[in-house]
């Protein structure tokens, strides 16, 4: 396992298209991520599937809170 943090940002409401300068207001807040990585997936299996190693349930925990 590898892990390392992100910075996650909550989409408060979806949209297309959207210009950058009115991009903040899609924002609901900002969460700490913990992006987890099992390396023998992404490298260790034939034809090196680097998505498999980063899907499995609990991989992505967000939080504990929404900072708004």
């Amino acid at each position: 396992m590898e892990y390392d943090a992100e910075l996650v940002i909550g989409v408060g409401r979806g949209g297309r298209k959207i210009p950058r300068s009115r991009a903040m207001e899609h924002v609901a807040g900002y969460a700490v991520g913990h992006d987890v990585s099992a390396r023998d997936w992404q490298t260790g299996k034939p034809g090196k599937q680097w998505m498999a190693g980063k899907t499995f349930d609990t991989f992505a925990p967000v939080g504990p809170c929404l900072v708004t």
